[in-house]
């Protein structure tokens, strides 16, 4: 088990690594390009695009559970595959015309003096019309998550998280316009639909099987829905609790505020690349477990102790050296507040690389109603603390609240994993 792991969690690995890196190497262009308002602005829309992709129902999960749970029946597999993409072309395709027409009223029926920043209004159209080809992509993925087929999947998932990153430089790099920002928005848009008719297609070519569909009509929606209605609650909830801080930065203090923070905790969340590479690899492998196996805590226990491994010497190099690499890299001098707030999203990122370990293992052993439930619990906590935190510590309050908020997470989902698996903590201790 340990090689398979080890070995599948470097494949993902080394596919979100790439992106990284070019992530790191494009932000300062990108700020030099674009300005530290705009670049918060693009920000914005990739958050907004990351949060897009929850908007399935949680059918892309429920997918994902399904099909590991019940791999060894092909037919199954093959009718929840259709199953489930004919729901979610239908909810991405409603959901991509109400948006925009919703803010085509908005923004033809308003005072023009009211309505927001061109850029602004850019990122709003561009991500109505991303939804059909996010829903798609993200349901695919986890469908070759289930499946198992992690090269493939990092290879589209290198080619999206790329160009996602590359696009944008490329444009403000070789045009000639002053406004870079719309042609931006256009290119994200269509890589987003390019890249959901790759992935469609090579769901199909990896599992042949699935062109045998036998019949049209719905054999397993029922459980579908029931699993993603409470991974529903989850995908809604903690992307607010992921992305709302920049809002209430913009709003409580002001937008360009926001592109500092956003410098850090794009730099920051960068450190979760492990714990997604694990949970990625360790999802089919929790579902296809008996629900009394001591191999899953055999999985806590290395995953834990690789996080941590890892994260303890980060956490001391970007407390010891984060200053000086800061002002490298962004080729400025004033980035102490951008440090400190590096600092304190690290940390709170440590916390929710050992969270999404348990998260992944709630979710694929059929009680998404523990995570949904935790997050409820979680979110009025979250929202009133940030906003105390950000009236009397400023941008620096929104870091401290998303970490407490991490740790709060991670010791809840803990303790729920470990109580559905308390005969495995009897066999570790026996042993």
């Amino acid at each position: 088990m340990t090689r398979k792991l080890l070995l599948n969690s470097g494949i993902n690995l080394l596919g979100s690594g790439i992106p990284i890196v070019l992530t790191i190497l494009a932000i300062p262009l990108l700020i030099k390009a674009l300005g530290i308002e705009q670049f918060g602005l693009l920000s914005l829309a990739w958050a907004i695009i990351g949060y897009l992709s929850l908007l399935d129902l949680g059918l892309g999960r429920a997918l994902s559970q399904q099909t590991a749970a019940h791999h060894d029946n092909l037919l199954q597999v093959t009718q929840t595959f259709w199953d489930t993409h004919t729901l979610i072309a239908s909810i991405g395709a409603l959901s991509s015309l109400v948006t925009a027409t919703a803010i085509g009223w908005y923004f033809n029926g308003s005072n023009q003096s009211n309505n927001p920043s061109p850029e602004l209004q850019q990122v709003l159209w561009a991500s109505s019309w991303m939804i059909f080809p996010s829903l798609l992509i993200n349901s695919l993925s986890y469908f070759l998550i289930a499946t198992e087929k992690f090269i493939l999947l990092n290879i589209l998932k290198l080619l999206l998280s790329s160009a996602n990153i590359i696009m944008p430089v490329l444009i403000c790099q070789f045009t000639f316009q002053v406004n870079h920002f719309e042609y931006i928005m256009q290119a994200l848009l269509w890589i987003r639909w390019i890249l959901a008719i790759i992935f469609f297609l090579t769901c199909l070519y990896s599992a042949s099987y699935l062109l045998k569909i036998k019949s049209w009509h719905f054999h397993y929606p029922v459980k579908l829905i029931k699993l993603g209605g409470w991974m529903t609650v989850t995908n809604i909830v903690g992307p607010i609790m992921t992305y709302f801080d920049r809002f209430f930065i913009a709003s409580l203090i002001s937008p360009s505020a926001v592109g500092g923070y956003s410098i850090a905790y794009e730099l920051s969340s960068k450190l979760n690349l492990i714990s997604s590479a694990l949970s990625t690899t360790l999802a089919p492998f929790f579902a296809k477990q008996p629900n009394q196996s001591s191999s899953v805590t055999q999985a806590f226990i290395f995953s834990m102790s690789l996080i941590a491994s890892i994260f303890i010497p980060l956490l001391w190099c970007i407390h010891t050296y984060g200053d000086e690499l800061l002002q490298w890299w962004l080729q400025q001098h004033e980035v102490q507040m951008i440090y400190q707030i590096t600092q304190w999203l690290a940390l709170g990122f440590f916390f929710n690389a050992i969270a999404l370990i348990f998260y992944t293992h709630l979710q694929f052993m059929e009680r998404p109603d523990i995570t949904a439930k935790i997050h409820l619990i979680e979110l009025p906590f979250y929202l009133g603390l940030l906003i105390v935190l950000l009236i009397h510590q400023g941008v620096m309050g929104a870091a401290i609240a998303w970490t407490i908020r991490a740790a709060i997470d991670m010791l809840l989902l803990l303790i729920y994993s470990l109580r559905i698996n308390r005969n495995h903590i009897k066999c570790a201790i026996s042993i």
